[in-house]
């Protein structure tokens, strides 16, 4: 008998959009029942100390450049270029 494919999400949980886009990958791979799916916070393998640099990294950048923090901004913008 085949194995179903396997399906490993990876997340940081510094802001929930990357969390709910991997949950929501998540439930539609399951809905499927085709494949098995693991989702799995990244933040939780690392140590304390790197938490608190990465979050605070990732909020001084959502701070100074908050046009990324908009949903397709950093996506539209490299787009453009690729299209070229």
């Amino acid at each position: 008998m085949k194995s179903k494919p396997r399906v490993l999400l990876l997340s940081a949980s510094s802001g929930a959009g990357h969390v709910r886009a991997a949950q929501a990958l998540e439930k539609a791979f399951a809905a499927r029942g085709d494949c098995d799916v693991e989702h799995i916070d990244t933040i939780e393998y690392v140590s304390k100390l790197f938490q608190r640099v990465y979050d605070k990294t990732y909020i001084s950048m959502v701070r100074r450049a908050p046009e990324f923090n908009t949903r397709g901004a950093a996506w539209r913008s490299t787009a453009s270029t690729r299209n070229r």
